[in-house]
């Protein structure tokens, strides 16, 4: 992620006697990455769990995805014990949900063979 800092009066709008940092954001998925997931990535899944005679709902797959490639440790700031939760789709940048949606066709892959 690219960092601009601005100090002193440069651009003129902020305080001179603070440090400012902007950050550039990644652009988040776009729609058509999320149309492809869901009207061709999941329904090709649940095809293929259904030829092989186990009952699974895109609903199902999506969080089993979500399970396999966006899970996460995080460390409990009170606490201090680990725990494990599954990220967000919806969080995920384009670039990052390219890389998402390619672990789940090579995942495809390897475990249909196709």
């Amino acid at each position: 992620m690219n960092k601009i800092i601005f100090k002193g009066s440069n651009p003129p709008l902020f305080d001179s006697e603070k440090t400012y940092e902007v950050q550039e954001l990644e652009p988040s998925r776009s729609k058509d990455q999320n149309a492809y997931l869901h009207g061709w990535v999941y329904p090709a899944i649940v095809d293929r769990f259904e030829k092989e005679g186990r009952k699974a709902n895109e609903v199902q797959v999506h969080e089993l995805m979500k399970y396999l490639f966006l899970r996460k440790r995080k460390k409990c700031p009170i606490t201090g014990r680990y725990r494990t939760v599954e990220g967000s789709t919806t969080k995920l940048s384009r670039k990052a949900f390219t890389g998402y949606i390619e672990s789940i066709e090579q995942w495809y892959y390897n475990n249909f063979n196709e």
